[in-house]
């Protein structure tokens, strides 16, 4: 079994923050204009714009609990868990989902190093269930996953190899 942890927190927060603030925010406007354009298009008043807010946090956290806030990840051979400081726990057992590791760069802007993430997917249908993201974690425990669960272990990659195998 292997127990990875939060080791960068600033950087974790951050980008844990970041991505509450964009979907909060696109919830939040999207139940703005549904209200505005079935119930009452003259409402401006501030309690409305807070109330759309906390309605757009609700609904968020309500469908992305084990997404959110992750700070531990537990893999071993028999499963995949998924530990989150609002204190959900997510169980994927490796009988019916696989580890397949991901890493990200933008082609058109020079990164330094590859972002990390993982996918869960149902080994069955080969569906991706959920992608969980690697930021403010240890690349050297990404390799190490990875190998554990039969990959190279590869943590970046140079923009001039994008497309070639």
């Amino acid at each position: 079994m292997m127990i990875v942890n939060i080791e960068n927190k600033p950087k974790w927060l951050f980008a844990q923050l970041g991505q509450l603030v964009i979907a909060v925010g696109l919830l939040s406007l999207v139940f703005n204009y549904a209200y505005r354009y079935t119930v009452d298009r003259d409402i401006n008043t501030p309690v409305f714009y807070v109330a759309t807010v906390v309605l757009g946090l609700i609904v968020f956290l309500v469908i992305r609990k084990d997404y959110v806030f992750v700070n531990r990840y537990e893999f071993s051979d028999a499963d995949i868990t998924i530990n989150t400081l609002l204190g959900v726990k997510k169980t994927y057992p490796t009988a019916q989902y696989e580890f397949v590791p991901a890493l990200h760069k933008a082609v058109n802007v020079p990164e330094k190093k590859a972002s990390l993430s993982f996918y869960v997917r149902d080994a069955k249908s080969k569906r991706n269930i959920r992608n969980y993201s690697w930021t403010g974690f240890s690349a050297e425990d990404f390799q190490k996953v990875s190998q554990m669960y039969g990959f190279r272990g590869e943590t970046d990659f140079k923009q001039r190899d994008f497309g070639k195998r």
